[in-house]
């Protein structure tokens, strides 16, 4: 029998296992403090399908995550779960995955150079070979204002049709003190290399002076020529060959990715709305965001997020009895490609199929499924002044849980926080299995995501008598950020693979907002350094210190436009 149709049967004798252990829930919502055996099978049951080997870790696009949808949807359906979706359950979108490299070859002075000791780069144009003469070019920079060109001892012929070799570094190195931060930018960099007639760029770093250009990119093709980083480059070439030539191939192609939210409704004939999600996809065989270091390997994604999978549809499977009286009506999502950047719910939150304006409130779980020490985390508390008072009258006495005020965070959570909806975030902690291969069915605590589901159906109850507000929070937490010194307080748009970084959202009393910055602003300079995309904003933000007053540029809509930010 096929894999795939084999796959398929065994999930049927699940649903229907499944079907007959609904059956027996009781009516009415059970103490939090107490669990039955039957939901922690049904719990169980559903993460060693979605944590599967067969499907490949959930990586959207691929035929894993086809048979994750499938799984799904077959769940819902089976609890009488309508669609929501734009086509039955699924609303689709598409975003931009890494580049393919298909080809890539560098020779110099004659002699192949190993793939490992270079790659090409984003600023490359997709496919071209070309071979010229290798100059030295130093960092590249002409600033006239510091007296100082690279440039200014190079003659025409030396510099037409031929391959400049460009250190990425400075000439008083990478750092916020630089006076040639100004001319920093690669971009600028490359640019004007173009200009002057270059045929290709090796960029070299033998100083190790700053970070490398990304190995991983999605769009390609700031400067219309070759442009590879090499590592480890000495530049004995030019001692020991008196006109050294180089010669590169690249043939590179962009990936756009169809990903498919998964929506639907549970109609109980109630007043009001909540919204029930958890983001599904994962990270293949270990692309971008992998903590792996070795060779490819299926990450199953057990706890991220499987786990908040089987919460979703386990409490879906408790407040689907018709004799049980509920106060709200259900939107229940499994959101795609969080994993690239909340893209998914961000998608649902801007193309709703849904009317946003109905959602009392959103539940996220994402990260239940390793629970240890009976203790568990609830973000976002600080979106409704609600949450604290009706999570405390939750009595449960066999756990614990700490919270947090944000409704900022590197979860599906924070698209509904942006759109003013009150919106929580539920928890088990980082481990050293995540983003790794390690996170697997082992290191699951079923009995942990049985006592959240039990909870949330508590605090869902308690929730219902009141009219639950909307509230904005002040601080922005994560536990996936970098930290700085200074922050700009605004939601990057991770989706977004133009020059600049792209403001998804902007927070209240922070510096982007006091300075007049908008959703949809694309950053493209701060004081005097240019912003090359995500990498180039955190290497700006590290510049800065409380108290800094810089210049802003920034496009709107097409308009280039200077605001003042004081950090």
């Amino acid at each position: 029998m096929p894999r795939k149709e084999r796959i398929m049967n065994y999930w049927k004798i699940i649903a229907v296992s499944g079907l007959m252990l609904t059956a027996s829930i009781a009516s009415n919502a059970q103490a939090c403090d107490s669990i039955d055996a039957l939901s922690v099978e049904r719990i169980l049951a559903d993460i060693r399908v979605l944590a599967s080997d067969e499907l490949g870790g959930r990586e959207p696009g691929t035929p894993g995550m086809e048979l994750a949808q499938r799984y799904i949807t077959m769940q819902m359906r089976s609890k009488g779960i309508q669609p929501m979706g734009e086509e039955g359950y699924f609303q689709a979108f598409t975003y931009m995955a890494p580049v393919t490299i298909e080809a890539a070859a560098l020779e110099i002075a004659g002699k192949p150079q190993d793939s490992k000791d270079f790659y090409p780069t984003s600023y490359s144009v997709a496919e071209a070979s070309v071979s010229g003469l290798l100059v030295d070019v130093g960092f590249g920079i002409s600033a006239p204002e510091l007296a100082y060109d690279d440039y200014a001892g190079l003659k025409k012929k030396q510099l037409s049709n031929t391959v400049y070799v460009m250190n990425i570094g400075s000439p008083d190195g990478i750092h916020p003190h630089s006076k040639y931060i100004a001319h920093h930018s690669l971009n600028e960099r490359l640019a004007l290399a173009q200009e002057h007639g270059a045929a290709a760029v090796l960029l070299v770093d033998p100083e190790n002076a700053t970070d490398a250009p990304s190995v991983q990119f999605k769009g390609m093709g700031q400067v219309q020529i070759p442009v590879f980083f090499v590592q480890g480059w000495t530049g004995e070439v030019f001692d020991w060959v008196k006109k050294p030539t180089a010669t590169l191939m690249v043939r590179m192609h962009e990936n756009e990715v169809t990903a498919k939210n998964i929506i639907g409704y549970l109609d109980r004939g109630a007043a009001k709305k909540v919204a029930i999600g958890a983001h599904y996809d994962h990270l293949g065989m270990g692309s971008e965001g992998s903590r792996h270091v070795g060779p490819p390997a299926v990450h199953n994604g057990a706890d991220d997020n499987a786990s908040g999978v089987a919460g979703m549809l386990e409490f879906a499977t408790k407040i689907t009895d018709p004799a049980q009286d509920e106060p709200y009506n259900y939107l229940f999502m499994a959101f795609s490609a969080e994993e690239k950047g909340l893209l998914g719910s961000k998608h649902f939150v801007e193309h709703p199929t849904f009317p946003l304006e109905d959602i009392e409130f959103m539940i996220n779980l994402d990260m239940i499924g390793h629970m240890e020490n009976r203790s568990f985390t609830i973000n976002g508390v600080g979106t409704s002044p609600q949450w604290l008072s009706n999570i405390e009258e939750v009595a449960c006495d066999s756990f614990s849980y700490t919270t947090t005020e944000s409704g900022i965070g590197p979860s599906d959570h924070t698209s509904f926080y942006l759109q003013k909806i009150p919106a929580i975030h539920l928890f088990t902690g980082a481990h050293e299995h995540y983003h790794k291969p390690s996170d697997d069915v082992g290191i699951i605590n079923p009995e942990g995501i049985a006592y959240i589901v039990n909870f949330i159906q508590n605090l869902v109850g308690a929730m219902a008598d009141d009219t639950i507000a909307f509230q904005e929070t002040k601080a922005e937490e994560s536990r996936k950020a970098p930290k700085f010194s200074v922050t700009l307080g605004v939601m990057p748009d991770y989706s977004f693979s133009g020059p600049g970084m792209r403001i998804d959202g902007v927070i209240d009393d922070r510096p982007a907002q006091a300075a007049g910055m908008l959703k949809g602003d694309v950053v493209k300079q701060l004081g005097d350094i240019r912003i090359d995309g995500m990498q180039g904003y955190m290497r700006a933000l590290a510049a800065f210190k409380k108290g800094d007053r810089v210049k802003a540029t920034i496009d709107r809509d097409g308009r280039e436009l200077e605001l003042e930010v004081q950090f």
